[in-house]
């Protein structure tokens, strides 16, 4: 895959030429990173510029919304009511998930209601996840003595919810987690519907163009995307060499995964995922999908597993507080274990959009400086100079993350870092935040055109 990659920009590259120069005479023992390999982690700041629902961009506040609109609960809710029946139909048998939405909506307003004035913040809608996926594990729960966590917040608000409901149907519970997480994937459907004609021709040139740059310059690109949208998935679906490891067949293949000079990581799940047969499949029609998911949550046949936190409910979409409980399956498990290799091994790691929330991904990443001091870490995301000279000043946590995550060799003196760093953002877009680390001021769609030009990357 590797090939030229054209040349640089003339203009404000001058400090990047010296850095690149200086890095070409360093020498390490024991340095075995492959210098031909590019990691890419995209976060959701690689598809806010480009997906929207009715405007407003496709992000960790819609998804908070999207969790409180009773309409789209109602929508969800209806799909999934529509395929109860139907299995009712069918019969014979005893139904006892008599389970209805204005019970599933109240309990939703009771969580929220506790988080008000809490220190969880209620835009971040993975808390609202966390706390339905106990208390709808715990409303099923026969007897306390099944649940070996105990969660203060959540065992209150069931004894809450038991004295306002105290007919309600235990075993309806166990399809909740599965259907928040589906109101969310159903957002994230309508922004991918809304993209449509000459702008999502545009927007699949530009990341198609980005892809075919990278194989250009590197012999492996390996992309782990933590957005449940198909953006990437479209992209690379013409590009030759790149490859989720997902057979026409629709299954997985561990083996297959990573022999491919390109793969893609749909780290987080898509809305091209569903279960069967105990086992998550790729569908290339996401309305499709959509359908077996709820279809196999009707029928029993979505995976559920019980751990010593309740209910695991992370396959089709990853989310909530406890993603890592996701890493037991496949194909999940397997790209932890390529992240490992590839985040230690690549010459460039390429950070789009993402907030370095996610532990069980960061823990690799903060280790790289001492392991791997000729590796360069290019990280991405929209802030002007002013923006900068602001984090300086209050600390912002953003900056704070980064620099924690990416190494010992960042500044005693962070405010004169923070000030050197805002002046060459101002003047180029960009400029070195410490001794490995490169920061790219002007947002995910400038860069996929100047990544390679300007030679970041």
């Amino acid at each position: 895959m590797k090939g030229n990659a054209g040349q640089r920009a003339n203009s404000g590259c001058s400090q990047l030429d010296s850095a690149n120069a200086e890095e070409e005479k360093i020498t390490s023992v024991g340095d075995k990173s492959n210098r031909n390999k590019l990691t890419i982690i995209a976060g959701a700041g690689a598809s806010i510029p480009f997906l929207s629902v009715r405007g407003e961009p496709l992000s960790t506040q819609l998804s908070a919304k999207a969790l409180k609109d009773d309409h789209l609960w109602g929508d969800v809710w209806g799909k999934f009511n529509s395929r109860r029946q139907v299995r009712d139909a069918r019969g014979p048998g005893r139904i006892v998930d008599r389970l209805e939405l204005n019970e599933v909506l109240a309990l939703r307003d009771m969580l929220l209601r506790a988080l008000t004035g809490t220190r969880f913040c209620e835009t971040n809608f993975e808390y609202l996840i966390h706390l339905m996926d106990k208390t709808s594990y715990y409303l099923q729960s026969s007897s306390t003595d099944q649940i070996v966590q105990l969660d203060a917040l959540t065992l209150a608000i069931e004894d809450t919810f038991r004295k306002q409901f105290p007919k309600t149907e235990r075993d309806g519970w166990m399809y909740v987690p599965f259907l928040s997480r589906e109101v969310i994937l159903e957002t994230v459907l309508h922004a991918w519907n809304e993209l449509q004609g000459s702008r999502k021709d545009k927007v699949l040139k530009l990341h198609r163009k980005f892809l075919e740059n990278a194989a250009k310059k590197y012999d492996q690109v390996r992309v782990y995307s933590l957005n449940y949208d198909p953006l990437l998935l479209e992209a690379i679906q013409p590009l030759f060499g790149y490859s989720t490891g997902f057979l026409d067949s629709e299954k997985f293949a561990p083996h297959m995964f990573g022999s491919n000079p390109g793969t893609l990581a749909l780290f987080h799940g898509s809305v091209a995922f569903f279960c069967q047969d105990g086992k998550v499949r790729l569908s290339a029609e996401y309305s499709a999908a959509q359908e077996k998911r709820i279809n196999n949550i009707v029928l029993g046949k979505h995976i559920g597993a019980f751990s010593s936190k309740g209910l695991h409910a992370n396959t089709s979409m990853v989310t909530g507080l406890d993603k890592s409980d996701q890493l037991v399956l496949n194909p999940y498990a397997t790209y932890l274990h390529h992240f490992a290799i590839d985040a230690f091994d690549s010459g460039a790691v390429c950070v789009i959009g993402w907030s370095f929330g996610d532990n069980y991904i960061k823990a690799f990443l903060t280790n790289l400086p001492l392991e791997r001091p000729r590796q360069r870490v290019v990280v991405v995301n929209r802030k002007t100079e002013e923006d900068v000279l602001k984090y300086a000043e209050t600390g912002d946590k953003f900056l704070l993350k980064l620099a924690s995550t990416t190494g010992d060799s960042f500044p005693c003196y962070p405010t004169q870092a923070f000030q050197r760093l805002a002046k060459d953002v101002g003047k180029n877009g960009f400029g070195k935040f410490s001794e490995h680390t490169w920061f790219y001021g002007k947002g995910t769609e400038d860069f996929y055109d100047d990544a390679f030009d300007s030679g970041l990357l």
